[in-house]
């Protein structure tokens, strides 16, 4: 009896091992599913892989990969630097080793991002005047976010938008700035540059308020001043003119001479600084030249 239990026992263990044998395999599947997003001009590495075969070759059989991958046929790496951005698509197989068929394949859709930039000119600032100016980033993916450390007094930064605005209240001259850029893209990118911001001396400005009178046949001298800007000063007439007998120094902004004539005489001066760019002022005067 325990024989024929013995024999039967083995019978079936011999019948579950042939099952086993004859069954079909699961069909070869391609992983991932989907690839990583990659980025123009950044290095990029993904590694496709079948299951059930060993050291399978690789080939793309349809459509093409991104300008600047390829895919390894003895890895199934698919690796290289982007250098367009888009969507691509293609349909990748898996051969086992020599074969000419095919034991898996799967398509992918593989998109390359533009890569991030940010243009770190920035225009110069001045004491004084309203400054705006709005940081270009372009490429990655927005929403961006921002980082500026190193403004000075008077001027602050909008981590949204990039917007340097305010008003200066002192001259310097290279301040440096640190920007950080960081996008809302898969992969992340992140953009860090040290900026470099001139803020230059309030705009000249003429400070004299009016002439002094004048005597016909009496020496006259009256000297114009202006502030801030860069000196030296050029000074000028841009409108109506001074008596014959009276000269406007170029370069003191004095008025001087011996008028010999009585009238009125209304003038528009000019001051100009060395600057660059070089600033002005012009103001309106009325010169009395009495008896």
């Amino acid at each position: 009896m325990r024989t024929n239990r013995s024999k039967v026992a083995a019978l079936s263990s011999l019948i579950a091992l042939l099952a086993s044998a004859c069954a079909p395999n699961p069909p070869a599947v391609i992983t991932p599913d989907t690839l990583p997003n990659g980025v123009v001009d950044a290095d990029y590495s993904a590694t496709l892989a079948v299951t059930g075969t060993d050291s399978p070759r690789w080939d793309v059989i349809a459509g093409g990969l991104p300008p600047g991958l390829l895919l390894r046929a003895g890895t199934g790496t698919i690796e290289g630097k982007p250098t367009a951005e888009g969507s691509f698509s293609f349909t990748a197989a898996a051969y086992p080793g020599p074969l000419p068929f095919a034991v898996a394949q799967a398509s992918y859709s593989l998109t390359i991002i533009p890569a991030l930039t940010a243009d770190t000119a920035l225009p110069d600032a001045r004491v004084g005047v309203a400054y705006y100016y709005q940081i270009p980033v372009n490429g990655g993916v927005p929403p961006y976010q921002l980082a500026l450390v190193g403004l000075p007094a008077g001027l602050g930064f909008d981590s949204s938008t990039g917007v340097i605005a305010g008003t200066p209240v002192l001259p310097l001259e290279d301040l440096p700035l640190e920007l950080t850029v960081v996008d809302a893209g898969q992969p992340r990118q992140q953009l860090a540059r040290m900026l470099s911001l001139e803020i230059l001396a309030a705009p000249v400005r003429i400070t004299t308020t009016q002439l002094p009178a004048a005597k016909v046949n009496s020496y006259y001298s009256a000297e114009l001043s202006a502030q801030d800007g860069l000196t030296p000063y050029e000074w000028r007439v841009v409108g109506g003119w001074l008596p014959d007998d009276l000269r406007l120094n170029q370069s003191s902004g004095t008025i001087s001479g011996i008028p010999r004539s009585a009238g009125t005489v209304e003038l528009q001066i000019q001051v100009l600084d060395s600057d660059i760019p070089q600033n002005t002022d012009t103001e309106s005067f009325t010169l009395s030249i009495g008896p």
